[in-house]
């Protein structure tokens, strides 16, 4: 998807655009892991992001990643059986735009897009915040959980 530039700048109509890309692409892939991992008989399955991240990025929020998507709230809620959430580097002061290519937030657009995730997934009866500091030691706390997770199934 173009990213804005100068001449292309960033408006709320290219965001819509892009997150009813990304909401199509995030549920064909779900159904498509989902039947391989059934298929294969697998224990556990881990996506980097979730549906209701999108809200986020919406003006409206989740009352228009619900008209986008055609699912409610709780319904998309319930795709998951447990939400492990990484807080993004802005909340500790470790965010830049070099590290990442794609990145065009400055750190404080990273900031309220990080508040905006959570209070998209509030409602989720089984959400984990690794606030970890120390982005190693964050993902290595991860790590366990699924690990966890895994052995007990």
């Amino acid at each position: 998807f173009p990213t804005p530039t100068e001449d292309h700048p960033w408006d709320e109509n290219w965001q819509r655009d892009l997150q009813t890309i990304i909401a199509a692409g995030q549920a064909a892939l779900e159904g498509t892991v989902m039947r391989r991992a059934i298929r294969e008989r697998k224990r556990c399955v881990v996506l980097d992001r979730g549906l209701l991240d999108g809200a986020a990025y919406l003006p409206q929020g989740m009352q228009e990643l619900e008209a986008l998507t055609g699912q409610t709230e709780h319904a998309m809620l319930e795709n998951y059986d447990l939400v492990l959430h990484l807080p993004s580097s802005a909340i500790h002061g470790a965010y830049n735009k070099v590290s990442n290519p794609h990145r065009f937030e400055e750190a404080q657009a990273a900031l309220r897009i990080e508040h905006n995730i959570l209070t998209a997934w509030q409602n989720h009866p089984n959400r984990i915040l690794l606030d970890e500091p120390d982005k190693h030691r964050r993902i290595a706390q991860g790590i366990a959980t699924i690990q966890s997770i895994v052995n007990q199934a």
